[in-house]
């Protein structure tokens, strides 16, 4: 653009970028998983990943927020994850009764991280549990429930899973704007909810 608009304006003769071969760049789509990919993927997860996987696929949490999410979030009675942000203190997300099922089958300590691995502190530093799994397990396991599941792993990643259950939700007849927006936790009203 800068070139083009230098000859236009007659600072320079030509262009040295005239005889540079363009580059098409192929974008990619972000992978949304359908409803039947979601629902065979929880149904055929390995039992050892099972709650990840549950939680993963069913809160539309971050993986900075899978990672960092402690026992002490979790309410069982009042049915809610309560969800701790740097700039707005909690914010509640309903505890579905599946999601609650699947973490009440892991166990629980007092305020430990409910899936230990690495995760960032809120200065954005890298830190790992000393007796934890790692992220890679983690990857590792998402590659296992997809193959359980006989569902494509092509352009599947953490966020894949956050992705798609805004998109379904967004889809649901009868689901207004401000509550997929609320469960999203978007807090710019400008915000795609396809991210």
């Amino acid at each position: 653009e800068v070139f083009r608009y230098a000859v236009r304006m007659g600072f320079v003769k030509a262009s040295p970028m005239a005889n540079v071969e363009r580059v098409k760049v192929k974008t990619a789509k972000p992978r949304i998983l359908r409803l039947n990919e979601l629902r065979a993927i929880l149904a055929h997860c390995p039992e050892a990943h099972r709650a990840f996987i549950t939680d993963l696929a069913l809160t539309g949490l971050r993986k900075s927020e899978l990672f960092r999410m402690r026992w002490s979030w979790v309410d069982f009675d009042e049915k809610r994850l309560l969800i701790k942000e740097a700039k707005t203190g909690y914010q509640e997300l309903p505890l579905s009764p599946r999601v609650a099922e699947a973490l009440r089958a892991l166990g629980h300590g007092v305020d430990e991280l409910v899936f230990p691995g690495h995760y960032r502190d809120k200065a954005g530093k890298e830190r790992t549990d000393e007796n934890s799994k790692t992220l890679s397990n983690k990857r590792v396991a998402i590659g296992a429930a997809l193959e359980a599941a006989k569902v494509d792993a092509t352009g599947v990643a953490f966020h894949t899973f956050r992705r798609s259950l805004i998109t379904l939700l967004d889809s649901l007849q009868g689901v207004s704007w401000g509550v997929v927006r609320a469960l999203a936790r978007h807090t710019d009203t400008s915000a795609d909810m396809t991210t």
